[in-house]
Order: structure tokens, then sequence, then C-alpha cells
């Protein structure tokens, strides 16, 4: 038999389960009563990850991919609780699948589990789990976690599963994520148009699909690497002139969409990655990178009065009416006018001393949102600083606006250390594979994946989006596919990765 006759055979007894069940479910749906529809709910999403369970999670992995840009945020049952639909749930299907799978016998590569990646990630996830014991709001951090322990088995250890038994690819996934934020890209855009591509509308014209510029920016930025170096190197990777055209048409949208998100962080995390990449494309090594970071690092500490006093000086403002773009581009190091840079400036020095406060094991995973009022400083606060957790108004919310200082106020030093160690040990491997790998297309997948992933790293100094699934999954499947590349030129040098 076929493999495309045992996939249809699947998918039609899945079909036949599927349809039983949600027969059954439905008219428990239609006579429960309030109270009790939370309860068939949970039934019900158990009893189709045992479904699930029976067959590849393949299939059902990329219609999740393909879902979550679309993905919307809403009310569970008229309660404050609130999901991405449909994203979410199908995550918790797979999750538990997964799961149900290890627990009947199925068996994940020992190679995988032994990586340095895997462990330093699995390290840093534990101790969050450890802080969430000692977590001054206990069912916050109950949520936190569990949400990040969904996103860390699904993204991470299901999609690395699949790229070593070759179900699916790294490169095909990205091209489903593209693919569908092109088409929320041409939704946003067009309801951008007409307001007249407003910058004072870019935050929240992204809505429903995007809670704000910021992560859609931050997304795109992600991905656009994908088109721009499959263009470039057309005839290594195969590309004949007709799709050349077409992926040049599809990198100038995906610019397009990138530059009116207006988001100052995302620009400039997309050119310092294309700095880098060039760098690296020249022959910089590991060692290289890390020595020019750490000199950057040491010029900064060096110059850094001549750095504060030149930053008091600016007084660019991004939210000046009709700003152009050179005064937006600058206005990041005004830290005197521009509003949304002091707020981000408050927020870091609050994360700064809840960590100095807690600095092992912090206050908790989720948590930081309710406990850095207190931190605050009346001199340091701005006209958009808030006092309450609650009924936030729109362009005031966020948290840490830094995925490093979020983990380090929520969740202490040694869970930072483990996560900055799983980023540097993952982009040694992302060169090393770079330029051992004896097949060039295995090269420039890895490139654009590094790109992509450089990007977010930059972005993450100034936000932090991986408590949702729509930068998460780009993230950990990113550092999945990397840590599977490694693998793959360990064992088998000349396989080729696709």
């Amino acid at each position: 038999m076929t493999y495309k006759n045992i996939a249809f055979s699947e998918i039609t007894r899945f079909s036949k389960i599927s349809s039983l069940i949600g027969i059954v479910f439905l008219l428990l749906f239609f006579f429960a009563s309030s109270y009790a529809l939370p309860v068939y709910i949970a039934i019900t999403i158990l009893a189709l990850a045992y479904v699930i369970a029976q067959f590849n999670l393949s299939h059902f992995y990329m219609i999740m991919v393909f879902v979550i840009p679309f993905a919307v945020n809403q009310k569970i049952f008229l309660s404050d609780v609130t999901l991405l639909l449909p994203s979410q749930p199908i995550e918790a299907i797979i999750t538990i699948a997964f799961l149900i799978k290890l627990l009947f016998g199925y068996k994940v590569s020992s190679s995988m589990l032994k990586h340095p990646i895997f462990l330093l990630s699995i390290l840093c996830l534990l101790m969050q789990f450890v802080s969430t014991i000692r977590s001054d709001i206990p069912l916050v951090s109950l949520k936190t976690i569990f949400l990040k322990s969904c996103y860390f088995i699904v993204f991470f250890v299901v999609s690395a599963d699949l790229y070593l038994k070759q179900q699916i690819s790294h490169i095909k996934l990205l091209k489903v994520y593209t693919f569908s934020i092109l088409i929320v890209g041409i939704l946003i855009f067009i309801k951008h148009f007409d307001y007249g591509l407003s910058k004072d509308i870019s935050g929240t014209v992204t809505e429903p699909f995007y809670a704000d510029h910021t992560i859609y920016s931050a997304c795109l930025a992600f991905i656009i690497p994908l088109p721009i170096l499959a263009y470039y190197n057309s005839k290594v990777l195969g590309i004949n002139f007709n799709q050349k055209f077409w992926i040049g048409c599809l990198a100038l949208a995906l610019l397009t969409f990138f530059f009116f998100t207006y988001c100052r962080a995302g620009w400039i995390s997309l050119l310092i990655a294309v700095v880098i990449t060039f760098a690296i494309n020249a022959g910089l090594s590991f060692k290289g990178l890390a020595v020019t970071i750490f000199s950057v690092i040491i010029l900064l500490f060096v110059y850094q009065a001549e750095i504060i006093d030149g930053i008091k000086q600016n007084k660019s403002d991004s939210n000046a009416k009709n700003a152009t773009l050179e005064q937006q581009t600058k206005s990041v190091t005004n830290i005197t006018n521009d509003q949304s840079n002091a707020e981000r400036l408050n927020r870091w020095s609050c994360a700064w001393r809840m960590f100095l406060d807690k600095p092992f094991l912090g206050c908790g995973p989720g948590t930081y949102q309710f406990e850095y009022l207190s931190y605050q400083k009346k001199s340091e606060m701005t006209r958009i600083s808030v006092t309450s957790p609650y009924n936030i108004k729109k362009g005031k919310g966020g948290t840490a606006h830094s995925e490093y200082l979020l983990l380090l106020s929520e969740t202490g030093i040694l869970s930072l250390f483990f996560y900055f160690g799983s980023i540097l040990v993952t982009i040694y491997y992302a060169l090393k594979v770079y330029k051992k790998a004896h097949d060039p297309k295995i090269s420039i997948q890895i490139l654009m994946v590094f790109f992509g992933l450089c990007t977010y790293l930059l972005h993450a100094f100034f936000n932090n989006f991986l408590d949702t699934d729509k930068a998460a999954l780009l993230y950990y499947t990113s550092i999945a596919y990397i840590m599977v590349a490694a693998i793959q030129l360990k064992e088998k040098p000349n396989q080729t990765t696709v």
C-alpha cells in the first residue's frame, strides 16, 4: 500500500471516529447546563486527543501552523477567561495526544534528549517550575507555566520529533506560516489603507489577528528572510524564473507590510540581523561573533558617560505629529520626551528592582504585570504609566518590554542563565551546520532560519512575545530545526535536510 493510500485510509478512519464523537458531544452540549459545559469541553478535548494519538501527528500539526496567524482572542462563555481560537485548543489536543503516545510506548530520539540545546531548554523550563512553587500569585503562575509547557512540548519537542523522522520539514512549516500570514497581512493592509496608512492607527489596525503592531512586526521579520534568501539563492535552490518572480513579489509584499507596522524595534532588529547575516555569509565564525558582541559591550561600558549625554540631547519624538522616518528611527534613544521609551525604561527599572529583591526564583511566572506596580518610582513614571493591573487602556499595557528582563524578574538568575545558554548553543550549532554542511541547500536553509531567529533575539531586548503562540511557534520550531540539523550532520554527514 502506498503512502497516499495509507494517508487516505487514516483520514477516512479519523473522519468516521471524529463524526461519531462529534454527534455524541453535540447532543451533550445541547442538553447540558452552563455549569457543565466546561467539563464537557475538557472531556471532548481529551477524547479528540486520544483519537488523534492513534494517527500520524504531522497532518494535524500543519493545520495548527496554518490557523495560528488567523487565531483571535475570545472570551469563553462570557467569563474573563480568554483563549486564542482556534489555535490554542488545537495545541492542547496535540500536547495531550503526544503525551498519550508516550504513555503507550512511543519513543522519541535519544539523540534529541541528550542534545545540549534540549538539555539547556528543559533546565530553563524546570527552573520556571521551581519558581512557580514559590510564586507570589500561585494561580497566575500555574496558568503561565502550563501554557509555556504546552508551547515547549508542541512547538519544540513534537516538531523536533517530526523533523527527525522526516514526517514534515521546517522549511515547509515556514512556507505554510508565510502563506497564512500573507493572507492576514493583506487583510490588515487593506484595513490600514482605509485610514491612509496612518502611523496613529498602526497599533490597533492589526486586530483581531495580532494584539498590536509590535508582535505583528516581530513575526513578519522572522519569516521575511525566507523569500529574500530564496530569491538571491534561486540557482542553488533550483528555483526557476517564474517561481523567482513570485518569490520576489512575496518578499516585496512582506517588506511593505513590515514597513507600515511603524515598529521601531522591528525595523532596527531586522537591520542589525541583516548585518550579522552578511557577516556570517562572509565568513564570520562563532568565535568572531562572540568577540564582536563582547567588544561592543566593553565599548558601551567604557563610553557610557558620552553615550548617556548624547541620549539626553536627543529630542526626536516618535509620537510627534507627521514624524518622519528619520525622526522615528532616532527616537529609539530618546528617553527625555518620548513617552514610550521613558515608560519602557520605567518597566526595565522595575524588573531590575524585582530581580534584586528576589534574585534566585523571582516573583513567579506571569506575575510581573501585577507585581511591578509597587516597584515603580514616582520620578520614573510617565503619563502612560499604569497604577492598576485591571482595565488597562489600549496602548498602556504590556509587561516588562524585554524577554530577558521579564524572565529575570519572574523566575530568577538561574532561569535566565540557562536561557542564554540555550541561545548561545543554538547559535553555535547553527553556524557549525552552516559551515560544515556538504549540501549548499542545507547551508542556505540554516542561514534563513538563523537570520529569522536573529531578528527575534534582537527584538526581545525591547518586547516579549513568547507568551503568545504566534511568535512562540516560530521561535521554538526554529531552535528545534537547528538542533535536528546538527544531529543529522553528526550522524549522517551527507544526508540532505529539507
